[in-house]
């Protein structure tokens, strides 16, 4: 068989069906793969994938580019990274044999079933993890919370944070923390209501709120799960260091700053992802220091996230003595119960 047996509108047309039916294909390559919304990810399901294989985030198919890739060694190199590309890695077999093997698919069963990934569903996809305009931060006022918490101006401006006090808007007398991708793209905000922790047990307001914009809750929320907080400024020390310090929230990253530790970064809740733990990989992290809270809530995470990265990662959990959290400790305390 050769490649000469396909007209171009014949590979386009095969190739455009493939792309619009890619779950299915993925089953029927034997791939199983968990669904991101703007990814698709697993672990690198390809033969000739040198080692075991079980970075179940190393391997990643984009909707909005329609290829794969695999982080951990480039397996895409070696047949091009688009669907006919990994059907030739998977079944170990020539481009004219990739192109059979999709005709036939696309001529079967499946000939009948819906598209999974039509431009309209990869366009709110991608809609939904689009970049917001940095221009939004300035209206946001002076923070006055967080520094009567203990954190320096310096750090306050260097994260953005800043005051949000609109009546009848979503983060209304909130103290606003942007929140950055690992591109230093904005993609959210996080806001902590101001009040005191007695007239909060009394109200019905959430102490953090999260969204993709701080004026109308409309705008939705941006997804937790594909970002470490503080990752865009600390990435080049993590590199350096192998080794990074992850917190629940903004405030632990903050403290750990003036306590002159860089490496560090906000899960910004008690679990972690595939997605994060492929950033965490992506920038040669050998060393996991978790230091969530010293509560019920933070032990029970950091043994569950311990188990969960352990293959991966050397785990060492440090959680505060004397403290709820990092977030209440000075530079002193800190530095005693890390080192």
């Amino acid at each position: 068989m050769s490649e000469k047996e396909f007209s171009g509108n014949d590979i386009n047309s095969i190739k455009g069906w493939a792309n619009k039916h890619v779950l299915a294909i993925l089953r029927h390559l034997g791939i199983q793969v968990s669904d991101t919304g703007r990814y698709l990810k697993s672990c690198c399901p390809v033969p000739y994938h040198p080692g075991d294989g079980n970075n179940s985030g190393a391997w990643v198919w984009a909707y909005d580019q329609q290829k794969w890739r695999c982080y951990t060694h480039s397996c895409q190199e070696e047949t091009g990274s688009d669907i006919i590309g990994l059907v030739m890695a998977m079944k170990e077999m020539a481009f004219p044999h990739a192109i059979k093997y999709l005709r036939e698919l696309k001529d079967s069963d499946l000939k009948d079933m819906p598209p999974e990934a039509t431009p309209e569903k990869v366009a709110q996809k991608v809609e939904e993890n689009r970049h917001i305009d940095k221009h939004k931060l300035s209206i946001l006022m002076p923070d006055t919370y967080f520094r009567g918490r203990g954190i320096s101006e310096n750090i306050l401006a260097k994260h953005r944070v800043g005051y949000w006090q609109k009546t009848a808007t979503f983060m209304d007398r909130r103290a606003v923390v942007p929140v950055f991708d690992v591109n230093n793209n904005l993609v959210g905000f996080t806001g902590r209501v101001i009040m005191s922790d007695e007239e909060l047990g009394s109200s019905d307001h959430a102490k953090w709120v999260h969204g993709r914009d701080f004026v109308t809750r409309k705008a939705g929320t941006f997804k937790k799960t594909s970002i470490l907080y503080n990752l865009n400024n600390c990435k080049d020390s993590v590199t350096r260091s192998s080794r990074i310090y992850i917190v629940e929230g903004p405030i632990d990253v903050w403290k750990m700053e003036q306590a002159g530790i860089s490496n560090v970064v906000a899960t910004l809740g008690l679990s972690i992802s595939f997605e994060q733990i492929q950033l965490l990989v992506r920038f040669g992290v050998k060393d996991v220091v978790l230091c969530y809270d010293n509560d019920d809530a933070g032990d029970l995470a950091s043994k569950r996230v311990k188990e969960q990265i352990k293959d991966y990662f050397n785990v060492i959990i440090k959680q505060p003595k004397d403290a709820h959290d990092f977030g209440e400790m000075n530079t002193q305390q800190i530095l005693e119960n890390l080192f």
